[in-house]
C-alpha cells in the first residue's frame, strides 16, 4: 500500500502536511529552498520576507545569509510532488474544482500581495492578514486585461523584428544583386584588357615578322649577287688558269690580249650590308610602352563614387564615373551609409592628409552641389550643406546663379564654370574651387580639418528637369617623359 494511503487510513496525514508546510506561508511547500542552518521554505516565500524585512535573515534561527548561500532542496521537492499527486485526485473525485490543499476549501480568492489563489480560510489567516485580496473571477479578468496590454507591446516589438528581417531580406538581395554586377563588370573589364593586349602582341608578332622577312629577302638577294660574281670570277680564274697552262707559245701569245684584259677586269671589293633585327625596337622597355597605350582605354579618373553612399534617386554608371537622376526610387537598403532624401553621393576613398584635386563635368546640369565632405555628415533627411554641417560646396541654382555656401549666408560667384577643379589642401585646411578652363579661382575655404574628408556631389540640388546630362568625374592626363 502507498505510504501516503496508509498514514491517511491511519488518520496521521495532518501532521505530514506540517512537515510539508513553509513555516512562512504555512502552505505546502513550492520550489523549497534551504539555507545553510538547514530551515527549508518556498523560494518565493523567503525572497518576498526577505525583501519585507530589508535583510537577509532566516525567519526561524535569524541566521544572516545571502541568496548565494540558498540551496534547492530536491529530496523535499520530490515528496511535495508525489504527495501533490495523491490527494488533489481524491478532492476531484469528490466533485470539488480547486480545493486548497491545507484547509480543503473551495479556491475563491486571488491574494495580489502573494500571488497566491487561496480558500475563505486563508483569507483570515495571519499569513494573508491585511493583503489585498479578490474574487477569482475579479483577479482573472484585471490579469488578462494586464497581459493583453503587455501582448500589445510584444506584438510592436514582432512588428519591429519583422521590419529589420526584411531590411535583412533585402541587404540580402542587394549583396547578390552587387556581386553579380561586380563579378560581371571585372570580367569585362579584364576581357577589354586581355583584348587590347593581344592586340598589340599580335600587332607587334606581325612587325617582327614583317621585319624578319624583309631582312630574309635583302639577304638572299645579296647572296645571290655575291654567288654570280664569284661564279664569273671563277670562270675568269679558269680561263687564265688554262692559257698559263698553254704549251703553244705562239697560241698562248696570240691570246695573251684577250688574256690580260680578262684578268685586268676585276670587279669591285664587296660591300657588307648591315641587316639585322632591331630587337630593342620590339622588347625594349616593352611593358611600358604598352602602358602608354593602354592609357588610352583605361579610366584614370583620380576619384570614383561609392555607390552603397548613393540616394536610391541616383544611377551611377558602371566605371563610377558619372551620376545622373533615376526617374523612379531603386530598391536599395537604407543602410547607415546612403543619402536618403539629398540626392548625393560620396566619393569612395576619403582624405586625412595631403594635397589631392579632381575635375568635374557639369556642362549641360542647371543645379548642382559639389565639394567635400566631413565622414560624420548627416545623411538622412534634408540636409544643409555648409561648414557648419561639414560641408565645404559650391553649387549653381535656376541655370545661372552659382554660390558658395557659407555660413550663414551663400556667397555669390561671378561665373557658373563647366569643368571645375575640386583642390584639397588638407594640412593648410583649404578646399579651392577653379574653372578648368582657364585656371581662374573661383573661391577658397579655410578651415581647421580633423577627420576624414570625402569628395561630395550632388548632381540634382533641386527638382529640375533641365538637367540634359549627368555630373561626370573628368579622367586625369598622366604626362609621361618619353
Amino acid at each position: 500500500m502507498n505510504i501516503f494511503r496508509a498514514m491517511e487510513a491511519g488518520g496521521k496525514i495532518s501532521w505530514l502536511e506540517d512537515e510539508l508546510s513553509c513555516p512562512i506561508c504555512q502552505d505546502i511547500f513550492r520550489d523549497p529552498v534551504s539555507p545553510p542552518c538547514q530551515h527549508n521554505f518556498c523560494c518565493a516565500c523567503l525572497m518576498s520576507y526577505w525583501k519585507k524585512k530589508g535583510n537577509s535573515e532566516c525567519p526561524v534561527c535569524r541566521g544572516t545569509y545571502s541568496s548565494n548561500d540558498l540551496k534547492w532542496n530536491r529530496t523535499l521537492a520530490n515528496i511535495v510532488e508525489s504527495f501533490l499527486k495523491e490527494f488533489p485526485k481524491e478532492q476531484e473525485a469528490e466533485g470539488a474544482a480547486s480545493v486548497c490543499v491545507q484547509h480543503r476549501e473551495v479556491l475563491k480568492l486571488y491574494c495580489q500581495d502573494d500571488q497566491q489563489v487561496i480558500c475563505v480560510v486563508c483569507l483570515h489567516s495571519r499569513k494573508h492578514e491585511n493583503h489585498t485580496c479578490h474574487p477569482l473571477e475579479e483577479a482573472a479578468k484585471e490579469s488578462k486585461e494586464e497581459l493583453k496590454i503587455l501582448m500589445k507591446s510584444l506584438k510592436v516589438k514582432v512588428e519591429k523584428f519583422g521590419g529589420v528581417r526584411n531590411e535583412y531580406q533585402l541587404n540580402v538581395k542587394h549583396i547578390k544583386s552587387q556581386a553579380l554586377r561586380a563579378e560581371k563588370q571585372i570580367k569585362q573589364e579584364f576581357q577589354k584588357l586581355h583584348c587590347f593586349l593581344h592586340n598589340e602582341e599580335k600587332t607587334l608578332m606581325n612587325n617582327l615578322r614583317k621585319e624578319e622577312e624583309r631582312h630574309l629577302l635583302l639577304m638572299r638577294q645579296k647572296m645571290k649577287e655575291v654567288s654570280e660574281e664569284m661564279a664569273s670570277l671563277n670562270a675568269t680564274i679558269q680561263s687564265i688558269e688554262n692559257q698559263l697552262a698553254q704549251q703553244d707559245s705562239a697560241r698562248f701569245l696570240l691570246n695573251l690580249p684577250a688574256t690580260r684584259q680578262r684578268a685586268n677586269c676585276t670587279p669591285r671589293d664587296p660591300v657588307i650590308v648591315s641587316a639585322v633585327i632591331n630587337v630593342g625596337r620590339y622588347v625594349g622597355s616593352l611593358q611600358y610602352k604598352v602602358w602608354k597605350k593602354m592609357l588610352n582605354i583605361i579610366n584614370t579618373a583620380s576619384v570614383t563614387l561609392d555607390p552603397n553612399t548613393a540616394a536610391p534617386w541616383l544611377c551611377l554608371s558602371e566605371d563610377l564615373t558619372m551620376m545622373g537622376c533615376s526617374p523612379i526610387k531603386l530598391q536599395l537598403p537604407d543602410n547607415p551609409e546612403r543619402f536618403d532624401s539629398c540626392v548625393s553621393v560620396l566619393g569612395l576613398e576619403g582624405f586625412t592628409s595631403g594635397r589631392h584635386h579632381w575635375d568635374v563635368d557639369v556642362t549641360g546640369q542647371s543645379s548642382w552641389c559639389l565639394g567635400v565632405a566631413k565622414e560624420s555628415i548627416q545623411r538622412k533627411g534634408i540636409i544643409k550643406v555648409d561648414p557648419e554641417n561639414g560641408f565645404w560646396t559650391i553649387g549653381l541654382m535656376d541655370g545661372n546663379e552659382c554660390y558658395a555656401y557659407t555660413s550663414p549666408w551663400r556667397t555669390e560667384l561671378s561665373i557658373a564654370p563647366n569643368i571645375i577643379r575640386v583642390y584639397l589642401d588638407y594640412k593648410s585646411g583649404k578646399v579651392s574651387f577653379y574653372n578648368l578652363e582657364n585656371m581662374g579661382l573661383l573661391y577658397t575655404f579655410t578651415d581647421v580639418f580633423t577627420e576624414k574628408l570625402y569628395p561630395y556631389f550632388c548632381p540634382y540640388l533641386v527638382p529640375d528637369t533641365k538637367n540634359v546630362s549627368g555630373m561626370k568625374i573628368c579622367p586625369q592626363k598622366v604626362v609621361l617623359q618619353d
